[in-house]
């Protein structure tokens, strides 16, 4: 009977190290410290999924931008929202458009040659979440 417990609970302790591995991984997937890491959790979690589980395989695909895909892959042309990369002056020169133009992402395109309209949406509202992320942040004092 104690073995056959001993076992359970071993099970089950492996189950809390591989749960919090995983949560590792998305929480790495959502830090400022990975390109375009706003919206990287659908990535991560398609690279656990290539890597059957292996989280450190699906960290390193993550790392080198998500699982190699064929050409003619239903996933080869997927993207993944909040996945794009945007240089510092991609991102001033939205913000300059967007004070000129108000939300007319037409013409704030215009000033970034570089970004596609959708481009600049999904940029500005990750931006603006951004934004009411760090005044609640300070708001509360923390």
């Amino acid at each position: 009977m104690a073995s056959l417990l001993h076992s359970r609970l071993k099970a089950d302790f492996g189950w809390v190290f591989v749960v919090l591995a995983v949560r590792e991984l998305l929480d790495m997937a959502s830090s400022r410290g990975l390109p375009g890491a706003a919206a990287q959790l659908e990535l991560a979690l398609h690279c656990l999924h290539q890597a059957r589980g292996s989280v450190p395989e699906a960290l390193e695909m993550l790392l080198s931008g998500g699982p190699p895909t064929t050409q003619g892959h239903p996933l080869a042309d997927y993207h993944y929202a909040g996945s794009d990369r945007w240089t510092p002056e991609e991102k001033e020169a939205l913000q300059k458009a967007f004070h000129t133009y108000g939300k007319d992402f037409h013409l704030i395109q215009k000033q970034i040659p570089s970004k596609t309209v959708a481009q600049c949406v999904e940029y500005y509202y990750c931006w603006k979440k951004e934004q009411k992320l760090a005044s609640s942040t300070l708001a509360q004092g923390v």
